[in-house]
């Protein structure tokens, strides 16, 4: 009986172990999506990408109007979107060198996805912001002498969206939207008529 009774203990405890589970990090996986040559010039430019968020965490869950568990990625964040980001300029007719003006800079400035787990359903909310910086150098000469003259563009993109499923939330769906919208947001930019004339201007 005493046997039975510690087998059952022990079961019970690893499925109340197995239910408290709850992953730390979410899997990102943004892809290119489908972008329109902007230049047919081939213009040469530079990239680089920067992570200014002030949190690390991707997705938040909230509860009661408080956080109650925070997720991040699993892998670097800025290292995923540079990839993206680069091969979006290069669909959209640029030609990527390490060093070479225009240089263009994306600061990522927010990523996050709040989820409100209710009775019959949860609700995701993300935000994602990415501030674009293009600077352009070109020579002037004057009374004999060269002089270096330096323009910029800063053009911030903010893409917000809500998802509403029933059930429980779950990884997957999460992955899923936040992949979408990182998506949208990078055809936004590469798309986008200001910046591309600022590079070829």
């Amino acid at each position: 009986m005493k046997i039975k009774y510690f087998c059952l203990l022990f079961i019970l405890i690893n499925l109340t172990a197995c239910s408290s589970y709850s992953p730390r990090y979410i899997a990102l996986n943004p892809q290119v999506p489908a972008i329109e040559i902007q230049t047919a010039q081939h213009n040469v430019i530079s990239i680089n990408t920067r992570d200014k968020r002030s949190s690390p965490y991707v997705v938040n869950f909230i509860d009661d109007g408080k956080i109650t568990r925070q997720v991040t990625t699993s892998e670097s964040l800025v290292n995923q979107m540079d990839d993206v980001l680069q091969a979006g300029l290069k669909e959209a007719g640029y030609q990527i060198t390490s060093t070479s003006f225009p240089t263009v800079t994306f600061n990522i400035e927010k990523l996050q996805t709040n989820v409100d787990d209710g009775i019959f359903g949860f609700t995701a909310n993300t935000e994602i912001i990415i501030n674009a910086i293009v600077k352009k150098q070109r020579n002037i000469i004057s009374n004999g002498a060269t002089q270096t003259e330096t323009n910029t563009l800063n053009k911030r993109f903010r893409i917000k969206a809500m998802l509403k499923k029933p059930l429980a939330p779950d990884f997957a769906t999460l992955e899923l939207e936040i992949n979408q919208q990182l998506a949208l947001i990078t055809k936004e930019i590469m798309t986008d008529a200001e910046f591309n004339q600022f590079i070829q201007g």
